[in-house]
């Protein structure tokens, strides 16, 4: 993602995820889009090569992700791994998933 100043014609901060919601100035949530394209070409970026089976089988390192707006800091904010332990049932472990459609409510 990139921040952009209008009234100055420049870039102002430039981050390595992509925003999927943001909090005013201070944060967005991302998802990985590579992931979504692999596997919701509808929703995904083209640009972007797709994820192999291994890595679509990380359920640890992947999901929502936490960044700064104003640090750039990025952390991972809630992993697919545990989406999966909420509610599990036995074909969980055998399924592919996937965030999408995230939306941010600061009540």
């Amino acid at each position: 993602a990139k921040i952009y100043s209008v009234s100055e014609r420049k870039q102002i901060k430039e981050f390595s995820h992509a925003v999927q919601d943001s909090f005013k100035d201070e944060y967005f949530i991302s998802l990985n889009y590579k992931r979504l394209m692999t596997l919701r070409p509808d929703y995904g970026y083209r640009n972007t090569s797709l994820l192999k089976d291994k890595e679509l089988r990380d359920n640890t390192q992947d999901g929502l992700w936490f960044v700064d707006i104003k640090t750039g800091n990025t952390k991972l904010l809630f992993s697919l791994d545990d989406a999966c332990k909420i509610n599990p049932t036995p074909d969980f472990q055998s399924a592919v998933h996937k965030f999408n459609h995230v939306m941010i409510s600061p009540s």
